[in-house]
């Protein structure tokens, strides 16, 4: 009973190994990888890493690679003290050729995402440049729009101050001519202006075109007070 537990606790624990060294930590029934190991990439193809490197300078190498990967020397560089300055990791021959190609392939869907996201990227300044050349040109059509109603509203303003200009110009002449009544006219002036509103003008005529000029101004006699 005891050789079967044994057993079975052997088989439970990791079996990534590195120089013909087990990880040897406890993992769930049925699994062979801990929680560390099951997440290891191989460092030349980045392929779900098996085995740790088992190559040996001052201490063993360790870095996790897959079964297509393997290590290597780099013969333009010198070992170095520890042995590691020209140790490199490489695929396999046999393997070379679908490493590489699987590295083109995902180089060029990354170029792929990254012009389709430049697109998205162009597209969308289009549209706000569009936006913005609507926006501006409905600014400038209310700003002319706005320009002429006040222009209208100038000329409305001219015309109204040029019709009232004979009413004013009659009421100026009898209130000079009502302070030549008193020998200090400015005493004159200011009785005259002390009247009520309800005081009656006096000597005051105009002719007809002051009148109707003032009527079709204020758009009619239905305007009148």
């Amino acid at each position: 009973m005891g050789e079967n537990v044994s057993a079975l606790d052997k088989e439970d624990r990791c079996k990534f190994s590195t120089y013909g060294y087990a990880c040897g930590k406890h993992v769930e029934h049925g699994r062979y990888l801990c929680e560390e190991h099951a997440k290891a990439t191989c460092a030349s193809c980045g392929q779900p890493a098996t085995h740790g490197c088992d190559f040996c300078g001052q201490f063993v190498c360790g870095t996790p690679l897959c079964d297509e990967c393997t290590f290597g020397t780099d013969d333009s560089k010198p070992s170095g003290a520890w042995g590691f300055m020209n140790h490199i990791h490489v695929s396999r021959p046999e393997f070379a050729d679908k490493h590489e190609n699987r590295r083109l392939k995902e180089e060029n869907a990354a170029l792929a995402r990254q012009a389709e996201a430049l697109q998205q990227e162009v597209d969308s300044l289009k549209q706000t440049r569009q936006h913005s050349r609507e926006a501006s040109a409905a600014i400038h059509d209310a700003f002319m729009e706005e320009r002429k109603r006040v222009e209208a509203l100038q000329r409305e303003n001219a015309d109204l101050r040029e019709a009232l200009k004979p009413f004013v110009s009659s009421f100026e002449a009898r209130r000079h001519a009502y302070s030549k009544r008193y020998s200090d006219r400015d005493l004159g002036y200011a009785n005259f202006d002390k009247m009520p509103d309800e005081w009656a003008m006096e000597h005051i005529s105009f002719n007809m075109g002051v009148f109707r000029r003032a009527r079709a101004l204020l758009g009619g006699s239905e305007n009148a007070e």
